[in-house]
């Protein structure tokens, strides 16, 4: 058994959701705030052969990207959400 210890990108910071494919797991991350207010969002991305994270994106938004991640390539990560009736789907790019 291989164990992998995340680390949080900051310490007020809450694990919302973790998705793994292909030897990757991406972690979301929130900084809890007011309702309806925008609040920071971390993405990382870990090497689960390794644990070594690859990658963090942080961005600013009222809600989280969905209810799941559809693919991690080329330090973009793309979502799939349903809100308000309608299918979303969040890009979001690593600079």
């Amino acid at each position: 058994m291989r164990r992998v210890t995340l680390m949080s990108p900051g310490k007020e910071a809450v694990l919302s959701s973790a998705k793994i494919a292909d030897g990757r797991m991406v972690a979301e991350y929130y900084i809890p705030g007011p309702s309806g207010v925008r609040r920071w969002h971390f993405l990382t991305v870990t090497d689960l052969s390794t644990g070594q994270r690859l990658d963090t994106l942080r961005y600013q938004d009222s809600e989280s990207t969905g209810v799941g991640l559809v693919c991690y390539r080329n330090q973009t990560f793309d979502f799939m959400g349903y809100a308000d009736g309608h299918l979303r789907v969040a890009r979001a790019v690593s600079h």
